[in-house]
């Protein structure tokens, strides 16, 4: 099987949205008209992995989100369903940013789409440096429970 990793297109939206309900539940999806505005926010937050036929196999999401925002959501002071669009960066709107990892699925559990959407991550920060803008904080929360750590 043979993917692409890339940045999404808008109509990606919906298949993100789906996977995020297939592989976190409805409790910790976020709704896909979020999903939608921050796409119109700053498509340049996700890295996704689609297949010849435009399937979607996986995504990760690394948030530009405003200082306060990022403190607010490792503080636990609110969730990642709590971020709105005015909370996201658009691309360039600052050199310094914080990125926050709203969240990583692949389908079926596929090893060489996750390590494939890892690597790009590399990729993804070097992007960001060409464009003139430093990566200051990086952070994520697991919300699903043990079974994704020891």
């Amino acid at each position: 099987m043979s993917f692409k990793v890339d940045f999404p297109k808008e109509e990606d939206c919906k298949k993100i949205y789906e996977l995020n309900l297939e592989a976190f539940g409805s409790e910790l999806t976020i709704d896909h008209a979020y999903i939608k505005e921050w796409y119109e926010s700053n498509a340049y937050q996700w890295l996704i992995a689609k297949d010849e036929e435009d399937n979607l196999l996986g995504y990760i999401n690394i948030s530009h989100i405003k200082n306060k925002t990022f403190d607010d959501i490792i503080n636990g002071r609110i969730s990642e369903k709590d971020v709105r669009s005015e909370d996201i960066l658009k691309l360039g709107q600052k050199d310094k940013i914080c990125c926050y990892i709203q969240g990583f699925a692949v389908r079926n559990k596929n090893t060489r789409v996750a390590i494939s959407l890892l690597n790009k991550v590399l990729a993804y920060v070097r992007f960001l440096k060409e464009k003139g803008i430093c990566v200051e904080r990086v952070g994520a929360i697991n919300r699903q429970g043990t079974d994704t750590c020891p």
